[in-house]
């Protein structure tokens, strides 16, 4: 993979692989790659989140709840979802001071190899349509309810979620590719009957997953690890 330093697949618990990826800004020389499968399903709260979990019905579901350093909606990782943490140093050409323009690069390169796999509506959403498709208060129920820039869609239909953390040695770009519906998450969080009800149908309705579309994890893995050779 040419200048990246690629650490392959890891399986941890949720809070270890989110500690561990945290890890890789501590004395970050070259861009690195890792992905992330879970050990058992967590519910994943952004740092100040505004919605929290519904801790009896995660424990009656055997879900951990844990926190992530980047901001965001809630997010049910699974071991259906496909993680991604992708670590860029200062001093690299990929890292930007913009925080929106950070994430361009790695949306449009993840939309480019999933076209490459035949998902040929595939695309890298722009700052000006993701505003003008977003509900913010659906995005702090659900991350995937919600869309922000250069997150890839698939015929309108999220697929791709991104957040940051920057810290002085770079940044962490950590991504989450849906395998399938996040149908349960609604049932996990605090919310009101109403507001779990309109989760459950945003969810439906505005997301897509990997098993939707015909393509594997692995297939992906393989696509978006070429596709970065070329960055």
């Amino acid at each position: 993979m040419g200048s990246w330093r690629a650490l392959g697949v890891r399986r941890a618990t949720a809070q270890s692989a989110l500690d561990e990826g945290l890890g890789l800004l501590d004395g970050l020389r070259q861009p690195t790659c890792v992905w992330w499968q879970v050990e058992q399903p967590a519910l994943v709260l952004s740092r100040g989140s505004r919605v929290q979990a519904d801790e009896s019905a995660c424990r009656a579901a055997g879900v951990e709840v844990v926190r992530r350093g980047s901001g965001g909606g809630p997010v049910l990782w699974t071991d259906a979802l496909v993680a991604l943490d992708v670590a860029v140093p200062r001093e690299h050409r990929l890292w930007s001071a913009d925080v929106v323009a950070t994430y361009r690069w790695l949306g449009e390169t993840l939309a480019a190899a999933l076209r490459a796999l035949g998902v040929n509506d595939a695309t890298a959403l722009a700052p000006e349509a993701a505003r003008s498709l977003n509900d913010p208060t659906l995005a702090a129920m659900a991350c995937y309810a919600g869309v922000s820039p250069w997150e890839v869609l698939v015929d309108g239909r999220k697929l791709v979620g991104l957040s940051q953390v920057r810290r002085a040695a770079g940044v962490l770009l950590q991504v989450g590719v849906l395998g399938g519906r996040e149908g349960d998450l609604a049932d996990l969080l605090d919310l009101t009957p109403p507001e779990r009800s309109r989760v459950r149908q945003a969810l439906a309705e505005r997301t897509t997953g990997l098993s939707e579309l015909g393509v594997t994890p692995e297939t992906l893995m393989d696509a978006i690890a070429g596709a970065l050779v070329d960055v």
